[in-house]
């Protein structure tokens, strides 16, 4: 085994051009703490075990790969760098900073950490590049009332908490200028404690692109109580246990909503629900997602605990949610000022095998009229025509409220009337018995007074 002053020399330090005699260091500990008063050290690919080490201000850490084990506290320093070097965390070392200033991280890596894998309280000025965190006991990587954080291409793996978690210790305070992109955070959340890959609360100037976040426990995305954000260019969240994007205010209404958002071109399917919506958000765009085969919504409104508070003024264009298992866009709490552009959003459902012919059929779209932009139709395209058509739901046939059906298979029949003793949500066509629809056909309807879709017009059916 390399003794220290052999490591620190193969790792670059040349200790007689620093003058630097570390002979009388016992361990490596002291001897890297003797290192950094004279400058940067680098410890090549070696292992060093170390006890309490703080890294003083300036200074910068350099490896190839090579181990620092601590098994008490490692303290960073003002605008320290740290390039290509593993902390692992498995003896019960922490690594943390507090009120700093320009951290700049590297190919940083921590592991096993029976604490967080890294904490930043009130620090300001933060850079990670290719930086990863896995299996720590809390989250991967902790910000506390921090400004300027800026992630690109960090992995946060196997946290009992969240992989990176964003907040606030006082929400009064906002943390400002949160920046998160190229990440991927999986399998987060693994103490069941509900953690999602990514959470951000309190917080405003957030922004997260091109992340991917799957398989948490919770959440792929969590937004609370932020504003001024977007969350755009191709976020990938599947696979997790609660929604792929959820976005929620404080749940004793009191606390700030969220707000002043967009919610733009990313992917969410194979969660519990694809987005959803926890009380109070105001002022959102949410446009051009792609939300596929999530089990329960794809796209839900929603109060907690029946608190009755609700969104307002969220606008859905140009989206595409498609189901084969759940609801798509369903307002379950009563939200106010929403614009559905069904022009725009397209609409899917392809019917379960256990549907009977005279079960009832679902809308794609169960947002209620009230409140919505009502100069929209709303589409919905039917890709099985294994089973008739005989209704919608009752509640959706709303007089005034008009309906689309667009076949994407050969021969889709709707069923005019079934019958008087079932009048709400039935099909009045413009002929008796079946119609079928080919491949692109289509009949638009409006709901009159007694709550049946009225056929106005139709377009290439099946010969």
């Amino acid at each position: 085994m390399l003794g220290i002053k052999d490591v620190l020399e193969k790792g670059g330090l040349d200790l007689l051009r620093s003058g630097l005699d570390i002979t009388g260091a016992t361990d490596s500990t002291a001897a890297v703490s003797l290192a950094l008063t004279v400058g940067d050290i680098d410890i090549g690919r070696y292992e060093l075990a170390v006890t309490d080490l703080t890294i003083p201000d300036g200074r910068k850490i350099s490896g190839r790969g090579g181990t620092i084990k601590p098994s008490g506290t490692v303290l960073l320093g003002n605008d320290v760098e740290i390039d290509n070097v593993v902390f692992d965390l498995s003896a019960g070392g922490r690594i943390a900073g507090y009120d700093l200033r320009k951290i700049r991280l590297n190919r940083f890596v921590t592991k096993d950490s029976s604490f967080y894998g890294v904490l930043f309280d009130r620090c300001k000025d933060i850079r990670a590049k290719d930086s990863e965190a896995y299996d720590s006991a809390g989250h991967g990587f902790y910000f506390q009332d921090c400004d300027d954080v800026d992630m690109d291409g960090t992995i946060s793996e196997a946290n009992a908490y969240a992989g990176i978690f964003v907040t606030s210790s006082d929400p009064e305070y906002k943390c400002t200028g949160i920046k998160i992109r190229n990440s991927d955070t999986n399998s987060n959340g693994t103490e069941g404690l509900g953690h999602s890959g990514i959470t951000i609360a309190c917080a405003t100037n957030v922004h997260l692109s091109a992340n991917n976040s799957y398989e948490n426990i919770e959440h792929g995305i969590s937004i609370q109580e932020i504003e001024d954000f977007s969350i755009t260019g191709s976020n990938h969240c599947y696979l997790n246990g609660g929604s792929g994007i959820c976005s929620q205010s404080g749940q004793d209404g009191v606390l700030a909503s969220t707000r002043d958002g967009v919610i733009d071109g990313n992917l969410l399917y194979g969660n519990t629900d694809g987005m959803t919506f926890k009380e109070v958000n105001e002022n959102i765009m949410v446009g051009n997602n792609r939300v596929y085969d999530n089990t329960g919504y794809q796209i839900r409104f929603v109060d907690v605990a029946s608190s009755g508070l609700i969104s307002s003024s969220v606008s859905l264009k140009g989206n595409m949610t498609i189901t084969t298992k759940g609801a798509n866009i369903v307002n379950s709490n009563g939200s106010k000022f929403l614009v559905l552009d069904n022009i725009n959003n397209v609409t899917k459902t392809a019917y379960h095998p256990s549907l009977t012919v005279f079960e009832t059929v679902e809308s794609a779209t169960t947002l209620p009229t009230a409140g919505v932009d009502k100069g929209y139709p709303e589409v919905l395209f039917v890709d099985d025509s294994t089973y008739t058509i005989s209704y919608t739901r009752i509640s959706e046939a709303v007089e005034g409220r008009r309906l689309t059906i667009i076949s994407l298979a050969s021969d889709l029949r709707i069923r005019h009337l079934v019958g008087i003793e079932q009048l709400n949500g039935q099909f009045l066509l413009s002929s008796e018995g079946l119609t079928s629809l080919d491949v692109g056909g289509s009949i638009s309807f409006i709901a009159d007074g007694l709550g049946r879709w009225v056929e106005t017009s139709r377009n290439l059916l099946v010969a």
